[in-house]
């Protein structure tokens, strides 16, 4: 969560992830997920690497062809938000 579908990191990636989910009845919920983000060429100079946060905030509702996402998210390195719509499960 946080990043659009497309952009590039470098080869090392480490992310720390934290998630806050509310149902506030059994098929609806609301949700956030805030992402630290660090990438780097080189697994030894990680801490050196890029960092930058992302997150998001949706709603979801479990209907009959599976959970149904809306949600909007903060990209922090493309600095831009987006929306995303999901319908059904993953596979």
């Amino acid at each position: 969560q946080g990043t659009r579908g497309m952009e590039l990191l470098k080869n090392t990636v480490a992310v720390a992830q934290t998630n806050i989910r509310y149902h506030f009845t059994p098929n609806h919920c609301i949700y956030t997920n805030l992402n630290l983000i660090i990438h780097h060429d080189e697994w030894l100079k990680l801490t050196e690497g890029q960092s930058f946060l992302d997150g998001n905030i949706g709603y979801s509702y479990n209907s009959i062809v599976g959970p149904m996402a809306f949600e909007v998210g903060y990209s922090g390195l493309s600095r831009s938000l987006y929306p995303f719509i999901g319908i059904g499960y993953y596979f």
